[in-house]
């Protein structure tokens, strides 16, 4: 894999991760619900992994349940609110996951005027000043995605935190893209629920967490069984979740050195743009963004096709939103920021992670830049 900027999609899995799934004392973990000695020792490596994930994070162990990634834990979460039979209101920013939006959009479709989007701003930002106008008693659920996937653009957790004390509402937060590019601690926030996903740090694929400050309030999506102090029911893949400790352990150790990196990587690129005098709109330029993203608008450009000519030179960037058949649909969240509507084709992002380097920085400004100039 030569030049992947697509980090915010997938990040490729690290060696961490490798290593775990390569160790014979890992890989033949019997079921951790057994109660016999091999049983009783897959428990504890389970446990184990739960610790080191909840120090990294500043939550308590009891907080953190293994499922199998982002979008089990935001069906989990809609699924709870929105069968709920009282008429308040459940609140979706804009720019989230489909799995939020469209599940939510699903499960209330024959409960109109309970669900409710609220707006981002230019800079791809929240609008708090909407969220503030609803009779704060009136909601059940706003969900926000802490960093979002396109614009990198983090939300005001500390802002939505002080609302949901006011207002008593739950406040769900889809902590996929912000976990390994930025140090959390879940201890200064006031959330209820908190997402993340293995995959999108370098771990394996098809396991992920969910942070819940109290269990008691979710009903389970899988029935079935008791794992997971009864909050998922399904044997646990202890591998996988050891593997995702250890390589979150590994990577939350970069954070800081890789956020200088990307910063400066960052620069580089709209550097070679305006050196080239290419026309260019960065997306959130005002505010706070995981260092790894970089978005921006290249007016009068079809970024599809700029996407297949940089795919030729294997350099793997995304304009936006994908179906699951591939076709490119554009880009959802520059309608949402009411930006022009003819933008949407036209967006850009690249994502570094720990497989890129400064050479391959080079090459991406290089190649970006021959192409935009040959149009």
């Amino acid at each position: 894999m030569k030049y992947y900027f697509d980090h915010n999609a997938t990040s490729p899995m690290r060696d961490e991760a490798f290593q775990v799934i390569a160790n014979p004392e890992y890989r033949r973990v019997v079921n951790p619900s057994s109660p016999h000695h091999y049983g009783r020792q897959a428990f504890q490596f389970l446990e184990d992994a739960r610790d080191k994930i909840a120090a990294i994070i500043g939550a308590p162990s009891s907080s953190i349940f293994f499922n199998s990634g982002g979008s089990e834990t935001n069906n989990t979460i809609l699924y709870n609110y929105c069968t709920k039979s009282d008429s308040k209101k459940i609140l979706i920013s804009s720019g989230s996951h489909p799995s939020i939006e469209v599940t939510a959009k699903s499960l209330l479709e024959n409960r109109p005027g309970i669900y409710a989007q609220l707006p981002l701003n230019k800079e791809g930002v929240v609008d708090l000043e909407y969220l503030s106008g609803f009779d704060q008693g009136s909601i059940s659920l706003v969900s926000a995605p802490w960093a979002q996937n396109e614009t990198g653009v983090i939300q005001p957790v500390s802002q939505l935190s002080a609302l949901k004390k006011e207002g008593q509402f739950a406040l769900h937060l889809d902590g996929a893209q912000i976990l390994g590019r930025a140090q959390i601690n879940l201890s200064k926030i006031d959330a209820d629920y908190v997402t993340f996903s293995g995959h999108k740090f370098g771990g394996p694929r098809g396991i992920g967490f969910i942070y819940m400050a109290d269990q008691e309030q979710i009903t389970p999506l899988i029935k079935g069984g008791f794992q997971e102090n009864e909050t998922r029911a399904g044997t646990e893949d202890v591998l996988s979740a050891i593997a995702l400790a250890e390589t979150l352990e590994a990577v939350d150790k970069e954070v800081k050195a890789n956020q200088l990196k990307w910063k400066k990587w960052r620069q580089k690129i709209i550097n070679h743009l305006r050196a080239n005098h290419i026309n260019y709109i960065l997306l959130g330029e005002n505010q706070e963004r995981i260092e790894n993203t970089l978005s921006i608008i290249l007016p009068n450009i079809n970024t599809p096709i700029l996407l297949m000519n940089l795919d030729m030179d294997e350099i793997a960037v995304a304009t936006g939103s994908a179906c699951s058949s591939g076709a490119m649909i554009g880009s959802k969240v520059v309608e949402e920021m009411g930006l022009n509507k003819g933008w949407k084709h036209s967006l850009l992002r690249i994502s570094f992670g720990w497989t890129n380097n400064d050479e391959d920085i080079l090459f991406l400004c290089n190649r970006l830049v021959y192409h935009l100039l040959k149009k």
